[in-house]
């Protein structure tokens, strides 16, 4: 029997429409941290477990990184709707709570296990911005006190030519 062959399909083409989602900036921040809280307290219940307890010193350690950001941000930029003194005095109370809560259900292991977590994030945050003339959004944790207040941070721990340019000359057009 010979090869035939068959004539071809025609297929439908299908055009997927773009998804408009109309959600209040506010109200996916709030979600987020939802979220995020939801996470903390499993970590803090499955505490006995190690990956658990360092995923909760990690929420932590984000949580700084978090109130860092916010302050950097306000520091230049005048507050909005989602980035306020308020979000950053509410992840403060939630850094002191948090705190509490992970030194109360690691006791002695906290420590060790939060120093490992922060020195990761500070070596990868300071390769970031040391590798990118500092136009990365990262940021090098300094030290944190459990009431969510912390020691000043360096003049290279934030970025310190966010979107600038590393020459100082005026980019030119490519051809």
């Amino acid at each position: 029997m010979k090869n035939v062959k068959k004539a071809p399909v025609k297929r439908r083409r299908v055009t997927n429409s773009p998804i408009q989602i109309n959600i209040n900036p506010v109200e996916f921040a709030d979600m987020c941290e939802n979220r995020d809280a939801q996470c903390r307290q499993m970590y803090i219940q499955h505490s006995d477990d190690p990956f658990m307890a360092e995923m909760g010193v990690y929420t932590l350690v984000e949580l700084e990184s978090r109130i860092i950001g916010l302050e950097f941000f306000l520091s230049y930029n005048p507050a909005n709707e989602v980035s306020n003194q308020d979000r950053v005095n509410k992840y403060k109370a939630e850094h002191q709570a948090l705190y509490d809560q992970l030194v109360a259900a690691l006791g002695e292991r906290f420590e060790g296990i939060y120093q490992r977590v922060l020195q990761g994030e500070n070596e990868c945050s300071r390769a970031n911005l040391d590798n990118n003339d500092g136009r990365l959004y990262s940021y090098v944790i300094p030290k944190f006190y459990p009431d969510g207040s912390h020691e000043p941070w360096g003049p290279k721990d934030v970025p310190w030519n966010p979107g600038g340019n590393p020459t100082g000359k005026k980019r030119q057009k490519k051809l």
